[in-house]
């Protein structure tokens, strides 16, 4: 692309960062199933990932709240014992919408004094200190990943209508950035441009994942969903001519059935996932849609970036064949 003595590129750039995950069983409990599909990045995503990882098991026994609300206990993973710990209110501190509005002690003091104020508290003569004791371990209820607690705050935080908390803590690890995971690989990549949650409920994937398995015993492991978005679908007009300048940046147009279709066949063939039959193989900058498509369009350049570990743990997912769990595909066309 020329204009006067200028020289133009034009790139078409795909940038992903945002992902969100399902564990496999709560894509079977209904209360769960609803609140995936009511979650942003689940609800609108059309990409996806099954990943592995060594299983995780909790030591029921030694789940322990101590008075500043801070949970601990010893997980086993891959025949390794290692310890969690986390704040508990920390962790609803987080979820707040505006929580920029209050600091994290306010928010602490606001509850426990909202505590301190209603029955039966009130009448009990509690003390702020004591508070944390009424925080019941449930541990008939706590297995594998999860931690089951009656929580007065999250009864407090439920308008009095539930005090039952389940923690999953895939979930805990991700918020708190905790590093005990050995790795998460990606073992399946696919694509729905419907419902990607009801696909993945009655995915034919599963049964493989159990036969696969079943043939290696001695492997124990947990299978979590990821579902990716774009964060940026863009066009730049950059003047070569002049140091790269940006002339023109504005957010691209196109066909998403055919920009997903095309994305997943770039990720099945950087990352060559085990149960992936198709496009393994595939030199993604010979397809017809880098070959042809884009060139028809104009298009000089593709970028396509995909980084997901960006201050979150549970980013950290590749396969054995793709070392990097950053994807970054820059094609001169």
């Amino acid at each position: 692309m020329e204009l006067g003595a200028s020289y133009m590129k034009k790139f078409l750039r795909l940038y992903i960062t945002k992902y969100n995950f399902a564990m496999q069983d709560e894509l079977h409990d209904p209360i769960m199933l609803n609140i995936l599909k009511n979650i942003p990045e689940i609800r609108m995503t059309n990409l996806y990932a099954i990943v592995q990882t060594n299983s995780m098991c909790i030591d029921i026994d030694s789940i322990s709240i101590c008075s500043s609300y801070d949970v601990e206990c010893n997980v086993i993973i891959n025949k390794k014992l290692k310890t969690i710990k986390f704040n508990l209110l920390s962790y609803y501190y987080e979820e707040l919408e505006n929580k920029e509005d209050i600091s994290f002690d306010k928010f602490v003091e606001n509850l426990e004094n909202g505590l301190l104020n209603i029955e039966p508290f009130k009448s009990n003569n509690y003390k702020r200190e004591d508070l944390y004791k009424d925080i019941e371990i449930v541990r008939d209820n706590s297995f594998n990943s999860q931690i089951s607690l009656r929580c007065p705050f999250y009864w407090f935080f439920s308008k009095f209508q539930n005090d039952l908390v389940i923690l999953n803590l895939y979930r805990v690890i991700n918020h708190f950035n905790i590093d005990i995971l050995n790795e998460l690989e990606i073992i399946y990549i696919g694509k729905s441009m419907n419902s990607t949650i009801d696909r993945l409920k009655e995915h034919n994937k599963w049964s493989a994942i159990i036969a696969k398995d079943k043939k290696n015993k001695s492997a124990d492991f947990d299978y979590l969903v990821y579902v990716f978005n774009f964060d940026q679908v863009e066009t730049l007009i950059k003047d070569v001519t002049n140091n790269d300048k940006i002339v023109l940046n504005y957010e691209a147009e196109y066909n998403v059935d055919n920009l997903v279709t095309n994305l997943e066949i770039a990720f099945i063939s950087h990352y060559k996932p085990l149960l992936n039959k198709e496009h393994v193989d595939t030199i993604f900058e010979e397809t017809d849609f880098v070959k042809k498509e884009l060139i028809n369009h104009g298009y000089t350049d593709l970028i396509i970036e995909m980084i997901i570990n960006e201050g979150s743990l549970m980013g950290n997912i590749k396969t054995s064949k793709a070392k990097s769990e950053i994807v970054n595909i820059n094609l001169t066309l």
